[in-house]
This record gives structure tokens, C-alpha cells and sequence, in this order.
């Protein structure tokens, strides 16, 4: 019997309605996640049958070991367990348990139901070689109309993001926020809210009421429109100071390993300073106060002392090569951080919320006109594949999604029969999925 530890029982053993397991490469995740059903199957209270479990992996090859491994813990256990007939029981379902990644559920799903849907019975999907090439001819379409057509939107587009002799940028932008959208739950609905929120900002900018001006302290009227227009600064906020703290720590740890040698106190207090001064900016209480800083006063690292790479008279030989591996450590991490932090703080000086806001009211009519085109191109592509009774890998998840979820987002009759049906659903590499293939999993 393996000797699991806390952290392992917890996840195996908790019984709650949503648990999340969070562990790094090689610790277990898997084998936790097949003793976990080992142990639902067996709970003598509420015990659970195979074929009410919900498995979904990242790959097909993970799906077979998943089932691999069951079996192989079926047969220790009904060797070790009295109720070895249970258990072979289970072990006789493991055959048809839903055990798969979340494409072949969902593909099994619309086959199951293709009378609920605007499909062809003998759709069928695309390869990767032919999605390619019937994007490429519907987006040729699609940009030769436009062009042609002369919508001033679109060709503020082509002349921010074309390229100087092709319009080769331009095409790939379309296609990367095609492939973005189609992983939302509902991609039309999402490129319909992205260009009202660039729309907004052009008709605020136009009234003068989205910003007054870049000044950091531009007051109340900045900070409210940055939270009607910036949805994403409270997250980049955050993981801007998360970054900036840990720099700190490391620093920090990289000063402490320099104490106890006499050469080395320069070097320690030099560091020390360093990792106050990103400490402070990862103290900042909002967004504003973090750019002053770092704009203003962000040149944080200067020059560590000279320190000469031979023994001092009063160091031994022992101690000389310690100061040595200390002085060398800290100087390779200082480095790592330094390159790191010029990184993080170089697109970020002076990016206030008013000068933001700004910045991004001036790239509303290319942006309405991205989410425009983007929008196009998702109809041309759909109805292309309808006229060839094909389909592609993202239609499998949104198709699976209108069987799940009603106009409204909420669970369809078929979803509540599947959660009669299935009362456990593990997910192995959840921090894999996609938006919409989280809202599968919830309805």
C-alpha cells in the first residue's frame, strides 16, 4: 500500500462540491486522481459505480493509461478487499465508463443528438491540412470584398496591422482572434462585446469623458472610466506586483547568503537596497501609484562593489571559496532578476490608466473594425463547412455547448440528464481547457 501523504488524502478523500489539485510535475497527480475513484467505488456509505464517473484527459494516449491504471487498481483491490464481487463488477464496466478526452465526449455527444442540431448527419471533420486551406480561401474572399468595399474601420485596420509590402500580418491577426473566439463560449457574443467596449471609448472620447489627461493624478474621473473600459488592469495589476514581490524575495534570499563573509558586505547591503525598493513598488495600493514608481524612480539596480576574486589575509582556504560561490551565486541571480525587471517595467512606464485609456480610444476604429472582420470571417467559415457537411475541432465544443447550455447560458434538458447520470466528473490537466470547454464541464 503506497504511503500517501496529507496533501494526497485531502484530495482523495475530500467530498465537496468543486475541489481543485494543484501540485507540480511528477508528485503523484494522476495516480491521486485513479485512488480517488478507487475509493468512491468503495466508500461503504455512499459507494459509487464505475459507469457513474466522468474521466476526462488531455490526450487519447492519457485516456488509455487512466483506464490502464483503474483496471490494475481494480484487481489489487478486489484481491485485497471483502467485497472482491463489487469490485469485479466494476471492473466489468470499466469498459464502457466515459473515460476519454473532452473532444471525444463531446463528439460522442452530437452523435448521439444530431436531431437537436443544424447538422448533417454525415458531417464529417475537417484534417488539420483542410482547415487550413478553407480558411485561407474564405478569408481571401472576405478581405478581397473589403477592400474593395472601402469601410473606413477596416482600413484603419490594414494600416495599423498590414505589413510594409504584404498584407500577411493582417491575415494572421484575423486568424490568431478567430481561434481565440472560437474558444469562448459563445465567440459571436464575445466579438460583439469586445468591439462595444472600443466602440464606448471612441463615443467617451468624442464627449471628451474618457479621460482629461495622462497625469497620474488626473483624479476620480480617470479611475472610474478605467473600470467601466479597463476590465483586465485589476488582473495585470496584481500579477505585475506579484512579479515585482518575488524579484524582492529572491533578492532578498540572494543578500542573505552573502552574510558571514567580510568581502561580501557590500555586495549584501547593495542587495538589501535593491530588494527594499521592488518591495515597495509591490506595495503600491493601486495601479496609478505602481507606474509612478516604477516611471520615476524604477532605476532600481546600480553597480556592486569591486570585490577582487582572490583571498583576502584573513581568509582561509575554506572560506575563500565559499565567499566565492556566494559572490558568483548572487551575481548570476542579480542578473536573472535585472533582466527580468527591465522586461516587466519597460512597456509599463508611463502607462497610466488616463494614458491608456487613450491609447486605446485612438485604436477604436481599428479595433471595432478587427472585431467586425473577425466576426465576418466566423460566418463565411461556418457557412463554408455547412456547404461541404463538414466540421472542425472548435465546432465539436461549440456544437456540444449547444446541446448543454439554452439562449440564456443555462443547462439544457440533456445536461440535467447527464448530471443524473454522471455524478463524479474528474479532469485531469485542468489548467489545459479552454473557456468553453470549462462551460461544458459546468453545465
Amino acid at each position: 500500500m503506497r504511503d500517501w501523504n496529507k496533501g494526497q488524502r485531502l484530495a482523495m478523500e475530500a467530498r465537496c462540491p468543486n475541489l481543485l489539485v494543484s501540485a507540480s510535475a511528477g508528485t503523484g497527480k494522476t495516480a491521486v486522481m485513479v485512488e480517488r475513484l478507487i475509493r468512491r467505488l468503495t466508500d461503504p456509505r455512499d459507494p459509487l459505480e464505475m459507469d457513474r464517473f466522468l474521466m476526462v484527459t488531455f490526450t487519447n494516449a492519457a485516456a488509455r493509461e487512466m483506464r490502464s491504471r483503474i483496471s490494475r487498481r481494480l484487481e489489487e483491490a478486489a484481491g485485497q478487499d471483502g467485497n472482491g464481487r463489487w469490485l469485479r463488477r466494476q471492473q466489468a464496466l470499466l469498459g464502457r465508463a466515459a473515460i476519454s478526452t473532452l473532444h471525444a465526449f463531446c463528439l460522442e455527444l452530437i452523435r448521439q443528438n444530431y436531431q437537436l442540431l443544424e447538422l448533417d448527419p454525415q458531417s464529417r471533420i475537417l484534417n488539420e491540412a483542410e482547415q487550413i486551406l478553407l480558411k485561407q480561401q474564405v478569408l481571401e474572399e472576405l478581405l478581397e470584398a473589403r477592400y474593395e468595399g472601402g469601410e473606413a474601420d477596416f482600413l484603419r485596420l490594414a494600416a495599423s496591422f498590414g505589413g510594409e509590402k504584404n498584407d500577411r500580418p493582417l491575415r494572421e491577426l484575423i486568424l490568431s482572434v478567430y481561434a481565440f473566439a472560437a474558444s469562448q463560449p459563445r465567440p459571436l457574443a464575445w466579438l460583439e462585446k469586445c468591439g462595444a467596449v472600443y466602440r464606448r471609448l471612441r463615443e467617451a472620447r468624442a464627449a471628451g469623458t474618457a479621460a482629461e489627461s495622462a497625469d497620474p493624478r488626473a483624479g476620480a474621473g480617470a479611475g472610474h472610466a478605467a473600470e467601466d473600459y479597463l476590465p483586465f488592469l485589476s488582473t495585470l495589476y496584481h500579477r505585475v506586483k506579484e512579479e515585482l514581490g518575488d524579484m524582492a524575495v529572491r533578492l532578498k534570499a540572494g543578500a542573505e547568503s552573502c552574510r558571514g563573509f567580510s568581502a561580501l558586505e557590500g555586495y549584501q547591503a547593495r542587495a538589501e537596497e535593491e530588494s527594499e525598493a521592488l518591495e515597495v513598488f509591490a506595495k503600491a495600493p493601486d495601479w496609478d501609484s505602481l507606474i509612478l514608481g516604477l516611471t520615476e524612480n524604477g532605476e532600481v539596480f546600480g553597480r556592486l562593489p569591486s570585490v577582487a576574486a582572490k583571498p583576502r589575509q584573513e581568509e582561509g582556504p575554506e572560506e575563500f571559496m565559499g565567499r566565492l560561490k556566494a559572490q558568483d551565486g548572487l551575481k548570476e541571480l542579480r542578473d536573472q532578476i535585472k533582466k527580468a525587471y527591465k522586461q516587466l517595467r519597460e512597456p509599463l512606464l508611463g502607462e497610466y490608466q488616463s494614458q491608456m485609456l487613450w491609447e486605446l480610444a485612438a485604436m477604436a476604429p481599428a479595433m471595432e473594425g478587427l472585431a467586425a472582420a473577425v466576426r465576418d470571417f466566423t460566418l463565411a467559415y461556418q457557412e463554408a463547412k455547412r456547404e461541404n457537411a463538414s466540421i472542425d475541432v472548435s465546432d465539436i465544443e461549440q456544437q456540444a455547448l449547444l446541446l448543454l447550455t439554452d439562449e440564456a447560458g443555462q443547462p439544457s434538458d440533456l445536461a440535467l440528464s447527464l448530471r443524473q447520470r454522471y455524478l463524479e466528473v474528474l479532469v485531469d490537466e485542468y489548467q489545459d481547457i479552454n473557456p468553453a470547454q470549462e462551460e461544458i464541464l459546468k453545465a
